[in-house]
This record gives C-alpha cells, sequence and structure tokens, in this order.
C-alpha cells in the first residue's frame, strides 16, 4: 500500500471511532460555553475577587501573542512557509513522554517539596502501608492514641488510616524503598503515555501528540505527580478507562469486547478502592456513552456483563478491608472517624455547618477560578481557551468531544455536592478531569489552526511557545510554574523538618522524642484523649474560646484518670465540664492559676516553636504485636499531660524537638533534653 493510501486509510480509521453528533449538540455547547463563561466572571463582579493580583496583565500579554498569532499567519511570509514537525516513532514518542513525566516531577518533589509529605492525608495512607507491611489490616488501638494519631487516622477499637485500602496498597513500593513520590511520577508518565493513545485513536495522530505534550507540561498534573496523594493513581486509572473504552467501541470481534469491556470494569473497580466518588463519576459517563453505542449496535451490550463483573471483583479487596476495619462492608473509614455528616449531599457537614447548594455553587465557582490559573498556568485563562474549543466546536463536535464534557461537568457536580473544599495547587478533587480538559484545549488549538488554514500552524506554534516558555521559564513572575513552585516551598515548612536525621545526628537511643504542635492542634489532641470524635472535638474548637477550653479539658484528664476507663462517664464529664467552661479575664484583671497554666503553654509556643508530628508517626517502629516500638518512639507533646506516659516510657530517655530560624532564615531542628 502506497504512503498516501495508508494516510486515507488512517483517516478514515478515525472517522470511523468518531461520528458527528446531531445538530442540537450546538445548542449543549453554547449553554455549557455560557455557564463557564459566567462562573468565570463572577468573581470579577464582586468583593473578595479569588483571582491572584497581577491576573489580568499576566492574561493581556498571553492575549497579544494569540492576535499576534492569528494576523501574522495572514502574512505573506507564512504562507510560504509552514511548519514541519520531525517525526518520532510512538515508541520513541512513548518513552520520551515517560522519562520527561518522570524527570520533571521527581525534580519537583525534591526540590519543592523535599522529598515529603505535604498533607496528612498523605502521611495517613503511607502509615496504613506501613501496617500493611507488618502483615495487618489494621493495628490494636495505641493505649494513648492522642499522643500517636492524625485527624485522618482511625484509633478507637482499631487503628487505621480513614481512606479506603487501595490508596495504601499502592503507597507500598514508596513505604518500601523510602521514595513515596515516585510511585506517582511514574504513574503520571504512563497517564501521558495513555493520554496519548487515547487522543492518536479518538482523534488522530497529531491532536494525540500535541495532547500529550500538553499534559507532561501542565504544572497542575506536575505538582500532584510529585505529592504521596492517591489522586494520580485514579488518573492513571481514568485515562486507562478512557483508552479501552476507544478500542471497544471499534472492536469487531465479539472476544476482543469482552476483553476490553472486562478492562474497563477493572480500572472503574480499582478506581473505587481509593476515591469511590471519582470511580463513580467515570462509571456513569463511560457507561452512558457504552449504552449510546450499544443503542445503534446492540452486539455489544452482552460485553456490559462482563465489565460489571469485572468491576465488582475489583472491589472486592475495598469491600473486605471495610469489613475487617469498620464492621460492614459498605461502611468508609471515613464514617467510622466523621460519622455520616461526612457522607456527599447537602447536610451539615463534620464541623457543624451547613453544606447548601449555595455553598456547592460557590465550590463550582472557585474550582473554575483556580483551573484558569493553575492547570496550565500560561498567560492566558485555561477555561478561557475550553470555552473556545466550545464555540469552535460548533461545527464539528464529535461523541468523544460529548464523552470529555460529559466526564468534566460531572466530576464538577459531584464535588459541589461534597461538604469539603478539596484544593492543593489547584482544585485537587476535579484532578480525575483534567486529562479531558487539557485534550478540549489541544482540540482549541487544532480547531483555530484549521479554520484559519496551514500558514497558520507557525504563528499559533509560536504563539504556544511562548505561552509554555513564560510559564517555565522566566522567573519574578508570581503567577507562572516557576512562582507557584516558589510559593510551594515556602509553605507548610512545619512538615519539611527532618527530625530524623536530627535525633540521628544527635545520637539519640531508647528514647521518646516529643514533637511539639500549635496550640490548637495539641488542644484537639487532649479533647480526641477524653473521648470526643474528630467532629466533635472540631465544633468545640471552633465555638469555645480556647483557654476557656484547656483549662476545663485539663480537669477532665485529671478526673478521667480515676475512672477506671469508663470512656462514657469521661465523654460525659468533659461535654458537663466544657459547657461550664471560663472565660479568660477581663483586660487588666489578673488571672487565676488556671488561666495562668494556659498563658504559659502559649508562651511555650514562642520558645519551642512549632512542627508538625505528621511526618515523625511515619518513623515509628511496629513491634510484632502491632505497638509501637523500636529504639526511638515519637510522640505529640501535649505539655503537662505527656506525665500520662510515664509510667509507660518510664526506662527511656525523654527529649523534645525544638524549632527556630537561622539568621539566613532557614529553618533548623534541634532535640533538647525533656
Amino acid at each position: 500500500m502506497s504512503r498516501s493510501a495508508k494516510a486515507r486509510s488512517r483517516r478514515n480509521e478515525v472517522a470511523d471511532v468518531q461520528p458527528r453528533v446531531g445538530g442540537r449538540a450546538i445548542v449543549a455547547l453554547t449553554v455549557y460555553a455560557v455557564a463557564l463563561l459566567v462562573a468565570c466572571l463572577i468573581p470579577f463582579a464582586r468583593a473578595g475577587n479569588p483571582y491572584p493580583d497581577g491576573i489580568g496583565t499576566y492574561w493581556a500579554l498571553g492575549v497579544a501573542l494569540l492576535v499576534g498569532a492569528g494576523i501574522a499567519s495572514r502574512l505573506s511570509f507564512f504562507e510560504r512557509h509552514t511548519l514541519r514537525i520531525p517525526s518520532v516513532s510512538p515508541t520513541v514518542l512513548s518513552l520520551g513522554l515517560i522519562g520527561a513525566t518522570v524527570v520533571l516531577s521527581s525534580i519537583i518533589a525534591l526540590e519543592v517539596f523535599g522529598g515529603g509529605a505535604n498533607t496528612s492525608d498523605e502521611i495517613a495512607q503511607l502509615w496504613h502501608a506501613k501496617i500493611l507491611l507488618s502483615g495487618r489490616l489494621f493495628l490494636p488501638p495505641d493505649p494513648n492514641p492522642e499522643f500517636f494519631s492524625l485527624e485522618t487516622v482511625v484509633d478507637r477499637g482499631r487503628w487505621y488510616s480513614q481512606f479506603p485500602i487501595g490508596g495504601a496498597i499502592v503507597a507500598i513500593p514508596g513505604a518500601l524503598t523510602g521514595m513515596p513520590w515516585l510511585t506517582n511520577s511514574v504513574l503520571a508518565g504512563f497517564s501521558a503515555v495513555l493520554l496519548y493513545r487515547f487522543g492518536q485513536r479518538a482523534y488522530g495522530e497529531g491532536l494525540g501528540r500535541l495532547g500529550a505534550f500538553l499534559f507532561v507540561l501542565s504544572p497542575m498534573v506536575l505538582f500532584m505527580a510529585a505529592t504521596w496523594m492517591n489522586h494520580v493513581p485514579v488518573l492513571f486509572l481514568a485515562v486507562a478507562s478512557l483508552v479501552l473504552l476507544v478500542e471497544w467501541t471499534s472492536a469487531e470481534s465479539s472476544r476482543s469486547r469482552w476483553l476490553l469491556a472486562i478492562g474497563i470494569g477493572l480500572a472503574i473497580g480499582f478506581m473505587a478502592t481509593m476515591r469511590p466518588l471519582d470511580a463513580i463519576v467515570v462509571a456513569i459517563v463511560v457507561g452512558i456513552f457504552q449504552l449510546w453505542v450499544c443503542a445503534a449496535d446492540r452486539t455489544r451490550l452482552a460485553s456490559l456483563l462482563g465489565q460489571g463483573v469485572a468491576g465488582l471483583c475489583a472491589l472486592a479487596p475495598l469491600l473486605y478491608a471495610n469489613k475487617v476495619t469498620t464492621g460492614s462492608a459498605t461502611r468508609f473509614g471515613y464514617e467510622a472517624l466523621w460519622g455520616s455528616a461526612h457522607r456527599i449531599g447537602f447536610h451539615l457537614d463534620p464541623h457543624g455547618v451547613p453544606h447548601t447548594v449555595g455553598r456547592g455553587v460557590e465550590y463550582v465557582v472557585t474550582y473554575l477560578t483556580e483551573l484558569n490559573v493553575y492547570l496550565i498556568a500560561w498567560p492566558l485563562p485555561a477555561m478561557g481557551i475550553v470555552i473556545c474549543a466550545l464555540i469552535l466546536l460548533w461545527r464539528g463536535a464529535n461523541r468523544w468531544d460529548a464523552l470529555l464534557l460529559g466526564l468534566f461537568a460531572v466530576q464538577v457536580l459531584a464535588y459541589a455536592a461534597y461538604w469539603y473544599e478539596g484544593e492543593f495547587l489547584g482544585p485537587r478533587f476535579l484532578y480525575t478531569a483534567l486529562p479531558a480538559l487539557i485534550v478540549l484545549i489541544a482540540r482549541a488549538l487544532a480547531l483555530w489552526s484549521e479554520r484559519l488554514g496551514p500558514s497558520s500552524r507557525l504563528p499559533i506554534a509560536g504563539a504556544v511557545a511562548a505561552c509554555i516558555v513564560a510559564a517555565w521559564c522566566v522567573p519574578g513572575i508570581p503567577l507562572n510554574a516557576l512562582g507557584l513552585a516558589t510559593q510551594a516551598r515556602a509553605a507548610r515548612s512545619s512538615l519539611k523538618q527532618d527530625v530524623a536525621r536530627t535525633v540521628h545526628e544527635a545520637g539519640i537511643h531508647n528514647a521518646v522524642v516529643f514533637v511539639r504542635e500549635p496550640f490548637t492542634n495539641r488542644l484537639a489532641r487532649r479533647l480526641w484523649g477524653v473521648g470526643f470524635s474528630r467532629p466533635g472535638a472540631a465544633r468545640l474548637l471552633e465555638s469555645l474560646n480556647p483557654c476557656s477550653l484547656f483549662i476545663a479539658t485539663r480537669a477532665v484528664e485529671r478526673d478521667s484518670l480515676r475512672l477506671s476507663g469508663d470512656s462514657v462517664s469521661v465523654l460525659a464529664r468533659a461535654a458537663d465540664s466544657i459547657t461550664r467552661a471560663r472565660r479568660p479575664p477581663a483586660q487588666g484583671v489578673a488571672p487565676d492559676p488556671a488561666t495562668a497554666a494556659c498563658l504559659a503553654e502559649l508562651d511555650a509556643d514562642q520558645r519551642f516553636g512549632g512542627a508538625s508530628f505528621g511526618p515523625t508517626l511515619l518513623l515509628e517502629t511496629i513491634d510484632p504485636q502491632g505497638r509501637l516500638g523500636g529504639d526511638v518512639i515519637y510522640a505529640a507533646d501535649l505539655g503537662d499531660h505527656n506525665e500520662a506516659l510515664r509510667e509507660r516510657f518510664r526506662s527511656r530517655t525523654w527529649y523534645r524537638v525544638q524549632s527556630g530560624h537561622s539568621p539566613d532564615g532557614s529553618l533548623v531542628t534541634v532535640i533538647r533534653p525533656y
């Protein structure tokens, strides 16, 4: 077959798998575009605009670049010179995508995040991975849980992470190698290859390569890939399901359809073992798409049975782990720790705040606003490019566009109905839908070039290259990728202290090392210790004066030691005492001894500095009985309440972590005798 014949065959193959939708698509696309536009403009029209300062000037630069590209495409010079990009084989391209993603995200992980955790979510899942490596699904509860737990770790009845078991399983390689960030870097690299494959099969070789290229250079993609978060493996499985879906739609044999459908079911089922809501979103959108395809070709319908069975099989580890840890296959650690208020829906959240439809709309506006800034960090609003794609699709939308738009819309709506606002250098709850947005951005660039003609390829490529350079290579711009990296590097310093290294260099052995967290964190721990649940403690902290709460909690701790472990009595006594808690004295009135103890706690924060216990939890050793052991044990520093550990750790030397800043402003960690 000649080269031209092969090209025609390839174009026909792509056309076969992406038939155009009906004329009603224009109405749907218009409504979609208007909704996005309104959501992105709302912040400019009200007080408290969440867009960062200087964003208008930054975007004006990008608009000028695109307008210039449009004008340049009409010049005679560009009519005589078209852009010819050297072609590389798909294999070489795939290896390059993996290598570039792993290298870039690893640099961010080490240089920006110091190879450490950024959230308690990551720490909790890696801690659960360590529990799994000890041969258990959970540990027996510690007799003093307030010293060794986290807000995201269940510590009553059984000791395990609140997160679905899949995240802990994926974290096992990181726990074994001591490089937790590397797993996500590699998975992100393979996600880029899968996205290339999807774009190639759904839209053609050129758009497949462009979409993968934009994916690899997306700051939001890379920054998350540099963390230990479970969003990255979920994204990998989501893109894998899209690749399997595009193959399923074109598979001719019944055997191929069944195998591909089983693969889709496994991918979505494994997603559910990490992020159930994301899995539900993908299952709904992919399922509706498949039923739409089956309406025209009923021979594919039977394969969906295998897909459903495979999905249930993939769910088995989650259901089993839930049964063993929480007592019910359908009850998650979230509910065990926070109660039914943690569920999706519009109701009182665990902190007692109503999650209303209006609040959900606020979340949508915030998420889209953040995507505009963080997704690609170009001097152009990312959602503005997506809106342009919707307009350009009036003349050529296809079913894959509908799939991607549906995936993004359902993801946004699902998390609008979830009470917690998830943010980490962008709306992390929308991370699973980022491939859809990136492909749509690539579509916008390709369709614009198509409308302007072949002579526009070079100017548009130049404008895109200039935007990428502005995002990644120009220092001093707080809104580009380098600026975001600088901000992230300076943030969460308490999580980046190398306590293990400090302890090792000090030659400390057979010891207990106390890590002092901020006052409110310590107070929350002491409330957990006297029997309050996570939501109960959180509500008290938000409603009562901290010093009054501290005074009452200390009194309950002293009483609880004489209640022989009767947790109901402890809880009742705590509630009664805290309800009657005194307020601090008026200005100019000398504090009584109890209030003076609270003020001393606050003063000690200034002397000892602040740290985070979370990273040190990962340094704990789990002994054969599932208890904390090893040469050095780390505990949260709870001030005078530390005496509750005196009998338990009498044979060990006690130390305290102190933090401060050197003359050059860098964080210094030292260990002092207790």
